[in-house]
C-alpha cells in the first residue's frame, strides 16, 4: 500500500472523522481490516512500522513509501471507512515527525438527480453531486453550463467559487441550486446542461429541459373583401364575399 507525505495544515482537519486508536493495534470502522505497529528488521534496518492485515486471513502488508520505508512509525489513525490510516514517522531519523497516510480509494462521480423537465416559475431545483468515496483531502469538482437557455435570463445558480463544488475531506455529498426564471416571452422549449468534472476528466451531465409556458402571440385573421360584379347589373348594391389572405373564401 502506498504512502503520501501531507501538509501539516491539514492534520486539524483530519482530526474529524478518524477513530484514535493506542499505538500498536487497531480494527478498521468496517472490521474488515487490522492495524498494527512491529518493530521489525528489513535489509538490516530495526524500526517500528505500520502494517495492515484484511481480517480474512491473507497476510499482513506493510504500509511503506520511499521516505518513511527505514522510518520508525509512531502514532496512527485508522478512518472508519477502513480504506485508510493516517500515521507518523520518523523518516531521516532525525527525531522530527512527519504526518503521512495510506493511498485511500479513489473517489467516482455520480448524479442522484435525474434528467428532469423544470416549470418556468416553479421555484428552484437541486441538482445533489455525490462521491463514491470520502476523500484524505479537499477536492473540487468543477462545473460547466450549457443548453439553450441563457444563465441569468432564464435561470440563475447559487454562487460557488470559481464554478465548482468544494467538497471537504470526508464530505462524500454536495448540491447546486437552480432557480428558474419565469419571464413573459414567448419562446421555445430551453436546456440547461450541467457537466461535472473530477480533476483527472471523469464527468457526469444532467439535463435540465424548460418546456414552453407563454402562449405565442397570434397576428389577428386579415380578411380581403373583392366585389362580386353580377353581369347586367349596375355597380349600386354590389356584394361581396370575404376572401382571407389565404385565399379562403369566409362567409
Amino acid at each position: 500500500m502506498a504512502s503520501a507525505p501531507l501538509t501539516g495544515t491539514v492534520t486539524t482537519t483530519l482530526a474529524s472523522g478518524f477513530e484514535p486508536f493506542g499505538n500498536d493495534l487497531a480494527i478498521s470502522g468496517d472490521s474488515a481490516r487490522v492495524f498494527f505497529n512491529l518493530v521489525s528488521t528489513i535489509e538490516g534496518q530495526r524500526a517500528r512500522r505500520l502494517f495492515v492485515a484484511p481480517l480474512d486471513g491473507s497476510g499482513p502488508e506493510l504500509i511503506s513509501g520511499p521516505l518513511v520505508e527505514r522510518g520508525n512509525v509512531t502514532d496512527f489513525l485508522v478512518h472508519p471507512n477502513g480504506q485508510w490510516a493516517v500515521y507518523r514517522a520518523d523518516a531521516d531519523k532525525d527525531e522530527v515527525f512527519e504526518l503521512y497516510s495510506t493511498a485511500g480509494p479513489s473517489a467516482t462521480l455520480s448524479l442522484t438527480t435525474q434528467n428532469a423537465t423544470v416549470i418556468e416559475g416553479s421555484g428552484t431545483t437541486t441538482v445533489t453531486v455525490e462521491l463514491s468515496a470520502p476523500q484524505i483531502e479537499a477536492i473540487a469538482v468543477e462545473y460547466t453550463l450549457g443548453g439553450t437557455a441563457t444563465e441569468g435570463q432564464d435561470y440563475t445558480i447559487a454562487a460557488t467559487p470559481a464554478a465548482a463544488l468544494s467538497f471537504a475531506p470526508g464530505e462524500t455529498s454536495k448540491s447546486l441550486v437552480v432557480t428558474i426564471v419565469d419571464d413573459a416571452a414567448s419562446e421555445a422549449a430551453e436546456t440547461i446542461v450541467i457537466t461535472f468534472a473530477l480533476p483527472g476528466g471523469a464527468t457526469q451531465s444532467i439535463t435540465l429541459t424548460i418546456p414552453i409556458n407563454d402562449a405565442p402571440i397570434v397576428d389577428p385573421e386579415l380578411k380581403l373583401y373583392l366585389p362580386i360584379v353580377r353581369r347586367g347589373h349596375s355597380d349600386a348594391g354590389l356584394e361581396g364575399t370575404g376572401i382571407d389572405c389565404r385565399g379562403v373564401v369566409a362567409a
